[in-house]
């Protein structure tokens, strides 16, 4: 548990600002405003911090395993390298957030707003991605492998090189998304719109592809597709 009270954590942040290395692991900080406080390299795993203001805060390297963030403001804030597994960040804005490098296994970002995120070399490995808004977000060399994106957006987004095997990506919006060299193999990707997406490289082998609209997209002869499983321009 923290070696901080919870009212001495608010204190801090109202104050100093500085909670950086600290413990504050299990700390109960719903509905505060952490906006701009320093928590990198500090352990807040289990931590509650629903509906909590957190724009622009440090949390580079900080440990997030199982906290619940639920419905909480991110917009901007460093998540750099944080390990972040199996938290909720359900209903979240992190737009604009920094999270490249971060690990993200089993984490619930569904219905979250992604927008224009920084997600590269970061590890989404059955992350919950239904329904998210990640339009324009950055995920090259991400590892997204059997993560549920059913029905996310993904517009103008960078999924360069990612590695993106057995997603679930029924009815996903990929319209002119940057797929160059990303690796889809026995993707699930149903009735989903790929209108003007960048596929040069990519690899869609095993994938399910019935009923995705491919028009005006960009492959060259690098692209893998198995025969019948999607009408190309």
């Amino acid at each position: 548990m923290s070696s901080l009270s919870n009212s001495r954590i608010r204190e801090i942040a109202k104050t100093t600002g500085q909670l950086s290395k600290s413990d504050l692991s299990g700390a109960d900080l719903r509905d505060c405003n952490l906006s701009v406080v320093d928590f990198s390299g500090s352990d807040l795993s289990r931590a509650n911090l629903s509906k909590v203001n957190l724009s622009g805060a440090d949390l580079s390297g900080a440990t997030l395993v199982g906290a619940t963030i639920g419905s909480s403001n991110l917009v901007g804030a460093n998540l750099t390298g944080a390990d972040i597994r199996d938290a909720d960040l359900s209903f979240s804005n992190l737009s604009g957030a920094d999270l490249s490098g971060a690990d993200l296994r089993g984490a619930n970002l569904s219905l979250a707003n992604l927008t224009a995120a920084n997600f590269s070399r970061a590890n989404l490995e059955s992350a919950n991605l239904q329904q998210c808004e990640a339009a324009a977000a950055v995920m090259t060399g991400a590892r997204l492998e059997r993560a549920n994106a059913y029905g996310a957006s993904f517009v103008a987004a960078d999924l360069s090189d990612a590695e993106m095997s057995a997603m679930e990506m029924t009815k996903a919006d990929l319209n002119a998304a940057k797929l160059t060299g990303a690796r889809l193999r026995d993707c699930t990707i149903l009735s989903a719109n790929l209108y003007a997406a960048d596929i040069r490289g990519a690899d869609f082998t095993g994938a399910k592809m019935s009923a995705s609209d491919f028009s005006r997209c960009r492959r060259d002869e690098t692209t893998r597709i198995d025969p019948g499983q999607a009408v190309l321009p």
